[in-house]
């Protein structure tokens, strides 16, 4: 059209009234010293231009919507002006039909005057009796009311499509190829966005499914646990699941030991004139280990408790024999009627020094006046003196004898030697 014609030469001419503006203004600058010349300048004057020119941008694209919406009106506004000519040169060939079909009818209804002649009515003169006869003023009123508006719509039109070419003059065609580009690449981005999208929904889902059956897992372990706990609770009991490491037997073994200690340590005492007791350790030595029936000797002379193994050869020897006599107590009095009558005690003696030999003896001397028989196996030759009945084994060349020894000052104490 006219008016887009007009706007392109406008921005020619824009365009080149630009490229001249450049030319002065290189020729302006290069005329300005170095020191004037900053970047921040720059870069102020760079920002500004750069609003100006999304502002023209923007006003250029609200100027072709414009154009675009007055184009399309002035277009529909020619096809129907077209087919409005059409229309109104048929409309004029049926109402010159119409008209002389209408004379016609008019002379042939009586509505033709004769002029002064005589001749025939004029035709009209005849329309305007008729019209003048038939047509109502309403409706008179009514038609001119519709011309009117069609003339209002028609002259609206003109002004849309008059607007719409004045917005668009002088304004610069955006660079489509550019914003092709750049829509390419951003629904490239998109779609790659998208993607993610689903492969994250995906796994979600699947980490949901995961999380469910975890869920029933659990339920299920905890029906199992409420099931299991008594039995798993007595589990640990028997097997030391505790911070002691106590299994049940050994708890059971160490009451009995405890019986057992007591009556050692009575024996042990005298033996030692009072320095030793024998107890069992309650701390946990060693957590990889069982506890619980571990041994340690209380020291008089030092007030501490120290382990058993700490203990020299005849001190040893005594809480060995102090211990066995006290299980031999213990298993007498848990038995009830039952009776240990003798008692065997191989070896050890060597150990000792003569006051702890002494005090071994007299203490193997009171279980024989409470009505036992003790019997000792050794080579210690201060114990011939004090032992009354003895079997010797001497050796030979060929081969050990035997002898029945007694002592008139020993003890009535059996003895192997």
């Amino acid at each position: 059209s006219a008016a887009l014609e007009q706007a392109r030469s406008q921005a020619a001419a824009a365009a080149a009234a630009t490229e001249g503006a450049l030319r002065v203004a290189e020729e302006r600058r290069s005329g300005v010293p170095e020191a004037l010349r900053s970047r921040q300048a720059l870069d102020t004057a760079l920002a500004g231009a750069r609003a100006a020119r999304q502002r023209l941008d923007a006003t250029l694209q609200a100027a072709q919507a414009a154009q675009q919406l007055a184009l399309g009106n002035e277009a529909a506004l020619r096809a129907q002006r077209d087919t409005l000519a059409v229309a109104e040169s048929m409309a004029q060939a049926r109402v010159a039909e119409a008209a002389a079909q209408f004379a016609e009818a008019l002379r042939a209804a009586g509505f033709g005057m004769a002029d002064e002649e005589g001749g025939d009515a004029s035709p009209a003169a005849g329309e305007a009796a008729w019209r003048v006869a038939v047509l109502p003023a309403a409706q008179t009123e009514a038609l001119a009311r519709q011309i009117r508006s069609a003339d209002e719509q028609f002259a609206a039109a003109q002004e849309r499509a008059a607007r719409a070419t004045q917005a668009v003059a002088g304004l610069a065609a955006p660079d489509l190829v550019a914003l092709d580009v750049r829509a390419a690449a951003c629904r490239e981005q998109v779609e790659a966005v998208l993607a993610r999208i689903t492969h994250n929904r995906a796994e979600q889902h699947k980490l949901a499914r995961t999380l469910a059956m975890l869920d029933d897992i659990a339920r299920e372990n905890g029906a199992i646990e409420a099931e299991y706990r008594v039995v798993g609770h007595l589990s640990d009991i028997a097997n030391g699941g505790n911070g002691r490491n106590l299994t049940f037997q050994r708890y059971v073994l160490a009451a009995l030991l405890d019986d057992v200690l007591r009556a050692a340590s009575l024996r042990l005492k005298a033996m030692s004139r009072g320095r030793y007791l024998l107890q069992r350790r309650e701390d946990v030595a060693d957590a990889r280990r069982a506890a619980g029936l571990d041994l340690e000797v209380f020291d008089d002379y030092t007030g501490r408790a120290r382990p058993a193994s700490t203990l020299s050869g005849g001190e040893g020897f005594m809480a060995s024999l102090s211990l066995a006599l006290g299980l031999s107590d213990v298993v007498q009095a848990y038995a009830g009627g039952v009776q240990l009558d003798t008692l065997f005690i191989d070896e050890g003696f060597g150990s000792l020094d003569p006051e702890s030999l002494d005090m071994a003896m007299k203490a193997l001397i009171d279980l024989q006046q409470r009505g036992r028989m003790v019997g000792v196996i050794s080579h210690v030759e201060e114990m011939k003196q004090q032992i009354g009945v003895a079997i010797e084994v001497i050796q030979g060349a060929r081969g050990s004898r035997v002898r029945l020894a007694a002592s008139p000052t020993g003890a009535n104490l059996a003895a192997s030697c």
